[in-house]
C-alpha cells in the first residue's frame, strides 16, 4: 500500500502583502494513487511565511466511468455482477445502520443483522465483519413439504409440495453465473439468508425419521425460511469501512445499459437510506451487570423439572448402551415481555456478547417472529 502524507504544514518565506486566499484543488493521474484526492489550501497573510495545509482524504469507491466498465466486463463472463459503493463508516454502526433499513415500527420486515464481536484478527482485538439486509427480493418458507415461494419483485406468490425443500433455492440459482469484484472484502456480501430448523433432518433420513413420528408441533413455525437479499451493508471494522452492494440479475434486463442504470439507481437509493437522513434515534437503555436480581421465577415451560431430570438420565442410558454418542436436551421457558424484540437483541449483544451474534426477523404466512442469539 502507498505511503501518502496525509497533513503537512510546509513554511514559506513570502514578501509582506496583504492577506490574501488562494485555493486549489489537484487531481492525481498517478495510476498508483488513482484511489485518493487532495486538496491544497494557501493562506497567505502579511506576515513573511506561509503555512500551507494539504489534507488527502481516501476515495475507495470507483468513479461512474470506472464502475461502468468493469460491470460491462463482468457481464461477458457472468449474468450475477456487484455494484458497490465504499464509505467511511466511522459515522455509522451496524445497529444504526439496520435502524435505518427497517424502522421500529416495522417488526414484521424481512431482515437480518450478522456480527462479530470476538476478535477476528490476531492482531485485532475488533471483530472483523458485520452483514445487514432487509427487504430480500425472494422468500423462501417450508413447513414439512410445503413451500411458499414469494417473489417480491414480480408480487407472484407460489405454493408446491417437493420431496426435499432445501433443493428449491438450489433450482432458483441454478442458471446464475455470480462475478467476483476484486475490491469486495472476502466475506458473505449478499444471497440467502435464513436458517433451517431441527426438524429439517427429516429432509435427508426420510425413512428413519418421517414426519409423520415428529413431536406435536405447538408453535406452527417453519421447518426452513430463507430470503434471498441482493442489498446488503458490509462493515469492515478493522479498517473503518461500510460497503453498500446492490446485486444485478442481468436476465431481467433486456440490454446491459439498461441493467447498469437501473442497478446505479437501486444502489443510490440504498446509500441514501443510510447516509443522507437524520440518523434514528435509539433508546439509551441502561444495563446492571453486576446485580443478582435475576427477576421473576420462569413458570411457563415446555416440560416440569421432573421431566427434564428423567430425559437428562435416560439419554445417560443410551449413551451407555451405545445407542448414541451425544444429544443437545433443551428446555423451552417462556415469559411475556413488552419490550422490542430489537432492544432486547442491543440488550443481549452487550451482557453476552458472542463470536457470532445474530439478529433475524421473518414475515408471515407463518407466524412472524425473531431469532436472535
Amino acid at each position: 500500500m502507498a505511503a501518502i502524507e496525509t497533513l503537512a504544514f510546509t513554511p514559506r518565506l513570502l514578501p509582506s502583502n496583504p492577506l490574501r486566499f488562494s485555493s486549489t484543488v489537484s487531481v492525481n493521474l498517478n495510476p498508483r494513487f488513482s484511489g485518493f484526492r487532495s486538496k491544497s489550501i494557501s493562506l497567505i497573510g502579511s506576515t513573511s511565511r506561509v503555512r500551507t495545509l494539504r489534507c488527502t482524504s481516501l476515495s475507495s469507491s470507483p468513479s461512474i466511468v470506472d464502475q461502468s466498465v468493469k460491470f460491462r466486463e463482468a457481464s461477458k463472463n457472468g449474468n450475477l455482477v456487484p455494484l458497490y459503493r465504499c464509505i467511511f463508516s466511522d459515522h455509522l454502526t451496524p445497529v444504526i445502520a439496520y435502524r435505518c433499513l427497517v424502522k421500529e415500527d416495522d417488526r414484521d420486515a424481512p431482515s437480518f443483522l450478522f456480527e462479530s464481536v470476538e476478535p477476528g484478527l490476531l492482531a485485532s482485538s475488533v471483530g472483523r465483519y458485520s452483514v445487514v439486509g432487509a427487504q430480500p427480493s425472494i422468500e423462501i418458507v417450508a413447513k414439512e413439504n410445503m413451500v411458499t415461494i414469494m417473489n417480491h419483485e414480480e408480487g407472484s406468490k407460489i405454493e408446491e409440495i417437493v420431496d426435499d425443500p432445501m433443493t428449491v433455492p438450489r433450482r432458483i440459482m441454478e442458471r446464475w453465473e455470480p462475478q467476483r469484484i476484486d475490491e469486495l472484502p472476502e466475506v458473505f456480501c449478499g444471497g440467502w439468508v435464513g436458517y433451517f430448523s431441527y426438524d429439517t433432518v427429516r429432509y435427508v433420513e426420510k425413512k428413519k425419521l418421517p414426519f409423520s413420528s415428529a413431536p406435536l408441533d405447538d408453535r406452527n413455525l417453519p421447518d426452513a425460511h430463507l430470503g434471498l437479499y441482493d442489498d446488503v451493508i458490509v462493515f469492515d471494522h478493522v479498517e473503518k469501512k461500510a460497503f453498500l452492494i446492490h446485486w444485478v440479475r442481468l436476465d431481467q434486463y433486456s440490454s446491459v445499459d439498461e441493467a447498469y442504470n437501473d442497478g446505479m439507481k437501486r444502489l443510490e437509493t440504498l446509500v441514501s437510506r443510510v447516509h443522507d437522513i437524520d440518523p434514528p434515534k435509539l433508546p439509551a437503555g441502561s444495563i446492571k451487570l453486576y446485580t443478582r436480581l435475576f427477576g421473576p421465577k420462569l413458570e411457563i415451560s415446555s416440560m416440569t423439572s421432573d421431566a427434564y431430570t428423567e430425559a437428562v438420565l435416560r439419554a445417560k442410558e443410551h449413551i451407555l448402551a451405545g445407542d448414541i454418542f451425544q444429544i443437545v436436551l433443551s428446555q423451552r421457558f417462556e415469559r411475556r415481555t413488552f419490550a422490542d424484540p430489537f432492544e432486547i437483541y442491543r440488550a443481549l449483544r452487550i451482557v453476552n456478547p458472542s463470536p457470532y451474534m445474530t439478529y433475524l426477523q421473518v414475515l408471515p404466512p407463518y407466524p412472524c417472529w425473531k431469532c436472535f442469539g
